[in-house]
């Protein structure tokens, strides 16, 4: 979106940062951003993506569209045992079974990956969480003992919003959390298959 080369979309305050961002890009930011991949392949069997394999717009959410990517990547590359996400900015790992069953872990402490798991990995958001919790999200994730860790970190948030004010972005109140389906109460629930 910042380059120009898909749609800008998202409420009033996500155009706002992506039409900032476009003005403040140097050409050499542009020629970096303009020479990575929209897929990294790591190991053989993980895939690295910023939301969806094979789509640059599609926030991951509900079990149906993490069965559907399964699917398609077990057709086009079963060697994939691992996808890394992101752009729902919440924390979390989605794992899919053969038979389409969606297990979902929230984005907190660690979890540990048998070698035939298929699992999304979402690490979460730096700087504009969506999951309720304001501090930065990231995962470590170790290739040894296929485990991923869950990790935050407090910085000055109202430093901040300080600065996006002084730039015309200011964040809208939400009257309600983003993904009411979340896990809010323990730290997984299942979907079965379809």
């Amino acid at each position: 979106m910042a380059l120009g080369w898909l749609p800008v979309v998202g409420d009033a305050q996500a155009r706002a940062a992506i039409h900032w961002t476009r003005q403040v890009l140097q050409a050499e930011d542009r020629h970096h951003l303009v020479r990575l991949p929209a897929a990294l392949r790591l190991q053989g069997s993980i895939l690295c993506v910023h939301s969806a394999p094979g789509d640059p717009l599609l926030r991951l959410r509900s079990p149906a569209q993490f069965q559907a990517r399964y699917a398609a990547l077990r057709e086009s590359d079963p060697a994939i045992r691992l996808c890394f996400t992101g752009h729902t900015h919440v924390p979390e790992v989605v794992a899919v079974d053969a038979c389409g069953g969606v297990t979902r872990y929230a984005g907190e402490g660690a979890v540990r990956f048998s070698g035939s798991t298929f699992a999304f990995i979402n690490p979460g958001s730096v700087g504009h969480p969506r999951d309720g919790d304001w501090r930065a999200a990231y995962a470590l994730f170790d290739c040894v003992t296929r485990s991923v860790a869950f990790r935050r970190v407090t910085y000055d948030r109202f430093r901040l919003l300080r600065e996006n004010a002084s730039r015309g972005l200011v964040p809208r109140p939400r009257a309600r959390p983003l993904f009411p389906d979340r896990v809010t109460t323990g730290p997984r629930f299942a979907v079965g298959p379809r």
